[in-house]
């Protein structure tokens, strides 16, 4: 196989699709890092017949990226059922792999892994090549569809129902009616049919705000995010179709395979930071993540934030000659759409798309339509835009976080006597090696630049005062 296709894999977890000249898949695999684990198969470090023979094959190869590791187990038995290649069907025996059984013919059927298939009523889903990853993907499934798993109904509630992970049939704390639709959530998020179990609870949460129940609303929200987390991505093709439908949608001019997200954080006034992420192919691009701490901490609004935001990172766009964007979206409105917008013009003599798009809002803003875009609920695309605008919104919570603990420890270490700006500087490198103050000796503090055993003594006694306030 040529080394061009295998350079552009992701260093990210999912499953990897080998396939022969012909275009027939042969081969599906799962991985932590799908790059590393095409290059161990191409590298030949086994004495294996068939990946000898599955190597000789191999013309092309295609991915599917996956939030976790566990997802991708479920991506990969799916994708092994339903396209049967010939080297996973014939070097297979089930009955040496692992099922998720859920038994249908009872009351409240319960969800557990088996190795033993049988006509029983029960409902069979895999086998899945691999145990330990299938037991952490029902754990993290169960905490959004909690389901029993005892075989036998206890007088009073299990240990499972005090962590939230079985709705205690046992002692009614559930009905049939309600059971049953965790079973079937468990059942298509097993089947790999994510968007369309989306798309039923958010017809059910809208019903539910509707009935004033607000509190059961909030409830399938939360389950509604939690499957968003693990919902599988794209694969090559299907990406394309989504990036073709939002270039079509948003009226672009070409095709957004580079989408760059811009985020700023201003929480009581302190601290203003901004983030910009970038997305290539539907794959985050994490070597290109950039965060900002604002030169001034007194803007009156967002968008002078964001103005600054863009300046700086599209300087060092075109200092370093990196790719430029295809597309940028920012975390705002129509006015922050036409603040980038316009310093992109004037600063820089740059025309890129941009589109705005505001958190709790579904309607989209782009610079080459006159009324506001709105995406189907549940849709691919619509899903794709909100993931890349949380990731620039998480990336900027993360450093506005990272500067509000540092500048306690500067406060702290300001209240100590004889303590100037450059020995805060150096007391603060070693606390940030040792993890924090509260890991800090006083030999520690004698062994840095300008600190001698007097102030040692004073910061150490300082330290361990606040440290015991704390307590108290």
């Amino acid at each position: 196989m040529e080394k061009k296709k295998i350079e552009p894999l992701p260093e990210l977890p999912g499953v990897y699709i080998f396939k022969n000249s012909r275009g027939e898949i042969i081969y599906i695999g799962k991985a932590k890092s799908i790059s590393k684990r095409v290059k161990d198969h191409l590298a030949l470090r086994t004495n294996s017949l068939k990946e000898r023979n599955i190597v000789s094959e191999i013309a092309d190869v295609e991915y599917i990226v996956t939030s976790s590791e566990s997802e991708a187990l479920l991506l990969e038995s799916y994708l092994i059922k339903e396209r049967q290649p010939r080297y996973n069907v014939n070097y297979r025996d089930d009955k040496t792999y692992p099922w998720v059984k859920i038994s249908l013919s009872q009351e409240f059927p319960r969800v557990y892994v088996t190795r033993r298939k049988r006509d029983d009523g029960s409902l069979y889903l895999g086998p899945y090549p691999d145990v330990g990853s299938l037991r952490r993907a029902l754990k993290t499934i169960r905490k959004i569809f909690p389901y029993a798993s005892c075989r036998n109904f206890p007088r009073s509630a299990c240990l499972y129902y005090h962590l939230s992970l079985c709705p205690a049939p046992c002692i009614k704390k559930i009905g049939k009616l309600e059971y049953r639709k965790n079973i079937i959530g468990i059942i298509k998020v097993l089947l790999g049919d994510i968007q369309g179990l989306i798309q039923d609870l958010t017809q059910e949460m809208d019903k539910c705000v509707k009935n004033s129940e607000f509190e059961k609303a909030a409830v399938i929200r939360d389950k509604i995010r939690a499957l968003g987390s693990i919902s599988v991505l794209f694969t090559k093709d299907e990406s394309l179709n989504v990036l073709e439908n939002i270039k079509e949608k948003l009226n672009l001019p070409q095709l957004p395979r580079i989408i760059d997200a811009v985020d700023v954080s201003n929480i009581s006034g302190t601290s203003a930071v901004g983030s910009v992420v970038r997305f290539k192919d539907s794959v985050p691009h994490k070597q290109f993540y950039r965060r900002f701490k604002l030169k001034r901490q007194d803007y009156i609004n967002d968008y002078e934030m964001m103005a600054e935001v863009i300046f700086r990172r599209f300087n060092d766009i075109l200092k370093n000659k990196e790719e430029l964007p295809d597309l940028i979206l920012v975390d705002g409105g129509k006015g922050h759409l036409n603040t980038v917008d316009k310093l992109l013009r004037e600063k820089f003599d740059i025309d890129i798309p941009v589109i705005a798009y505001a958190k709790g809002k579904d309607a989209i803003y782009s610079k080459y339509r006159r009324q506001e875009i709105n995406f189907s609920r549940g849709s691919s695309e619509k899903h794709f835009l909100e993931r890349i605008r949380n990731e620039a919104h998480r990336f900027a919570i993360g450093y506005h976080k990272l500067l509000r603990r540092k500048r306690a420890k500067i406060s702290v270490l300001q209240e100590v006597p004889g303590m100037g700006r450059e020995k805060i500087k150096r007391v603060l490198k070693v606390l940030d090696k040792l993890g924090g103050l509260e890991n800090i000796n006083i030999q520690d503090l004698k062994r840095i630049q300008g600190i001698g055993d007097v102030l040692a003594e004073r910061i150490y006694t300082y330290l361990k005062e606040k440290r015991s306030q704390k307590t108290d």
